[in-house]
């Protein structure tokens, strides 16, 4: 598996993306998100939000509003003690219905 990039959240857990899972689960349907690469990252690694998503357990939704347009969602799959890996990402309204906060981003 080759790392496209590695990134660590703000919690502390790192998150890596292999060039696989980029290319063939996220660009595959959605060529567009090419231009969101540093975007992406940049949501995981300084999100607005982080929820746990509604239908998988182990997975985590990591919000940021970086387009006028709306948000970018990345989903990361948990793998173990303080590990994540990119599972998808693409363009959102900002949160699905029944997702718990995980992690909200501070003002203070």
């Amino acid at each position: 598996m080759q790392i496209l990039f590695e990134v660590t959240d703000p919690r502390g857990i790192t998150i890596i993306c292999s060039k696989e899972q980029w290319q063939e689960h996220v660009l595959l349907n959605k060529p567009f998100m090419q231009r969101y690469l540093q975007q992406v990252k940049d949501t995981l690694k300084n999100p607005d939000f982080i929820s746990q998503d509604v239908s998988h357990q182990k997975r985590n939704c990591y919000y940021a509003r970086k387009l006028k347009i709306g948000y970018i969602k990345v989903v990361v799959g948990l793998k173990g003690f303080q590990k994540g890996e990119l599972i998808t990402a693409y363009i959102d309204d900002g949160g699905k219905k029944g997702e718990q906060l995980l992690w909200p981003k501070s003002n203070n």
